[in-house]
């Protein structure tokens, strides 16, 4: 249980790690079906599938599943592909947790409310931000939904920020989506994006690249 409590902890707070299991035992094996282990991206384990050359080669398929979001299955000979005094055969099920993405949107207007709501459906947790009493209503926004009353350049440090964050700047003011392009360009994120038409995109560039 400690292992699937640590694999839900890091799934909720966006860690990347895999979970492994063994699926497969044959002969002597350091240890049997059902054992788990987590892996996180950077190495560290906690628990473990039996030590030794097996689990050094399963830490690095882990990393590599990771990487690439992609289950796999990792099967040997303990003795005769790594060469491992035991003398049997392991299979182990290395599964990517999957980390819930976050959408932060500037703007509780129409557009961002239609967008919240095609987010909450494909699984995005979601927080628009709007420091606009009118607009900022909870009964206009699918169950969920976090509501922060803001400009957003007040609470920025409250954001979710890093892998998985997402940034869409949707609000009245011309001025104010300038002001948190700003912002968030030097902040760790995955996306960021503005609505906009080709003028306003176009006057946006040429003040980004006059400012650096």
């Amino acid at each position: 249980m400690k292992v699937l409590a640590a694999a839900a902890a890091a799934a909720a707070e966006g860690v990347k790690a895999a979970l492994v299991t063994v699926i497969g035992v044959a002969g002597s094996t350091p240890r049997s079906g059902g054992a788990r282990m987590l892996v996180y991206a950077d190495g560290q384990i906690l628990g473990t599938v039996g030590g030794g050359t097996f689990e050094h080669r399963v830490i690095e398929q882990s990393i590599e599943a990771i990487n690439t979001g992609l289950p796999r299955r990792f099967s040997v000979h303990l003795s005769h592909d790594l060469g491992m005094c035991c003398g049997g055969a392991m299979e182990a099920y290395i599964e990517p947790l999957r980390t819930q993405e976050h959408l932060c949107i500037y703007g509780a207007g129409h557009v961002g409310t239609a967008t919240a709501r095609a987010a909450i459906m494909l699984g995005f947790a979601v927080t628009v931000v709007d420091d606009r009493d009118e607009w900022l209503n909870a009964e206009r926004f699918p169950p969920g939904t976090q509501l922060r009353q803001s400009d957003g350049r007040q609470i920025m440090e409250q954001l979710p920020w890093g892998s998985g964050a997402y940034h869409l700047i949707l609000t009245h003011s011309h001025q104010l989506d300038q002001d948190l392009l700003e912002h968030i360009l030097p902040r760790p994120l995955t996306w960021l994006g503005m609505i906009g038409s080709k003028a306003k995109v176009a006057k946006f560039l040429v003040r980004l690249e006059a400012g650096g």
